[in-house]
């Protein structure tokens, strides 16, 4: 049988006073589910995300080697500039992104940073003097400065309690790879680069494809019935905690009586 009526009820824990959708119920809701395949899609997502963002921040560091060595030979107050622009940009980015969380909600302002990250790492690919690089390069640090925080409120958000703290740890292990990751890329290809294209544009470049990928797979996922529920969107606050229910096999609450 597959209707909601022959799966057990989802566990409660919340006053029957308290229809299904507000924070309270939401809150008990949540907090009583086990670890489910929803909850792993959305490690995995908000993983690559931050795989992808402390990559682009690790570029950084080869970008300096490599602008140092002939034939660039950059300026070192030139190269300053240019490293620090994504710093510059992730101060501004954090707070300004945690205000879009708090005002649309985590998943989309999620999907901005990394949109946003996107654009950042193409047009940086693309740039064909300093100034244009640089000022990519701050476009993709509004972005990085915002991913982070906003990834780690969102898992905190959905997932059990009993395992929200392991999840966070997973997401950053996980994630900090990236900087190896870029790293190596980068050394790999300098001996023959693809297409004559020089290895850390291809870097930019798969920056940008992995950050496109992670906007797309977040559309997928639902938003967080915490946040939902604490801007007074009951509903959808309901629906989006039904979908965790139904992954764990729960019917959702029914709403108290009369």
């Amino acid at each position: 049988m597959n209707d909601a009526s022959a799966r057990p009820a989802a566990p409660r824990g919340a006053p029957p006073s308290d229809p299904p959708g507000s924070l309270t119920a939401i809150t008990a809701r949540l907090d009583g589910l086990p670890l489910t395949r929803l909850h792993l899609a959305i490690l995995a997502v908000c993983t690559l995300g931050l795989f992808t963002d402390v990559a682009e921040v690790a570029l950084s560091n080869a970008l300096a080697a490599i602008f140092l060595a002939p034939p660039h030979s950059m300026p070192r107050g030139d190269l300053s500039l240019l490293l620090a622009s994504v710093f510059a940009g992730g101060a501004v980015g954090a707070p300004v992104f945690g205000l879009v969380g708090d005002r649309f909600g985590r998943r989309r302002a999620l999907q901005g940073t990394l949109a946003l990250m996107a654009v950042g790492s193409l047009a940086a690919a693309a740039s064909s003097g300093l100034t244009q690089l640089t000022g990519a390069r701050v476009v993709s640090g509004f972005a990085i400065g915002g991913f982070p925080p906003l990834a780690a409120t969102y898992l905190a958000d959905v997932m059990p309690p009993r395992r929200r703290g392991a999840m966070l740890m997973l997401c950053a292990g996980i994630g900090f790879l990236g900087a190896s990751a870029v790293i190596l890329l980068v050394q790999g290809l300098a001996p023959s680069p693809p297409l004559g294209i020089a290895p850390w544009r291809w870097a930019l470049i798969l920056g940008g494809v992995l950050a496109v990928i992670g906007t797309i797979l977040f559309a997928l996922l639902p938003e967080s019935p915490r946040w939902l529920a604490s801007v007074g969107r009951a509903e959808a606050a309901d629906r989006a905690c039904g979908r965790f229910e139904d992954a764990a096999g729960l019917a959702p609450p029914e709403g108290p009586a009369g």
